[in-house]
């Protein structure tokens, strides 16, 4: 995703939504964003398409990589139709193939490395794979306490499984955006 995101790169804001889906006057900046994962909150984020979600999930981790830890940019529908772990999963990714790391050594690197998971398309899995998506996001969170979790969709009626996310909505551009 990175390679197709092409700047030039904007901050977006997103706004604090309530349960009835009422957006709030507290707004969280990409900075923000980036402290709650790396204090392993859990987050929503909503958005129309062409809103910049994916957009922010690779600002989030070009942020995070490096810096505070490291970010995995997860195709959350591959993910959870494919079965596996998402250790394994990642591990089966041509990049981390080609450097011959497998999801043991990811394993062990957690310990001593804050991981923060950007999970993107929760609106994209079928409704034959949303109990399988729903037990796979559950068993993350419950695996990976330590770790910051965000998932970015479009505005569902079903809204992913992370008891106690935050949930947020993109803003629009301004226009000094």
């Amino acid at each position: 995703w990175a390679a197709r995101t092409q700047g030039p790169f904007i901050d977006l804001v997103a706004a604090q939504v309530d349960d009835a889906g009422r957006e709030s006057s507290q707004t969280y900046s990409l900075i923000q964003l980036h402290e709650a994962l790396t204090e392993s909150r859990r987050l929503i984020l909503e958005a129309p398409a062409g809103r910049g979600k994916t957009t922010t999930l690779v600002q989030l981790a070009d942020l995070q990589n490096g810096l505070d830890g490291t970010a995995f940019l997860v195709d959350l529908p591959a993910w959870t139709s494919s079965g596996l772990t998402i250790l394994d999963f990642i591990a089966r990714s041509p990049q981390f193939q080609a450097r011959e790391i497998d999801a043991s050594t990811l394993a062990k690197v957690r310990n001593s490395e804050h991981f923060s998971f950007l999970l993107n398309g929760w609106n994209e899995i079928t409704e034959s794979n949303s109990v399988p998506a729903s037990s796979a996001l559950r068993e993350l969170d419950r695996s990976f306490p330590a770790a910051g979790i965000i998932v970015a969709t479009r505005t569902d009626h079903v809204r992913p499984p992370l008891p106690g996310a935050l949930r947020l909505r993109l803003l629009q551009l301004t226009r000094r955006q």
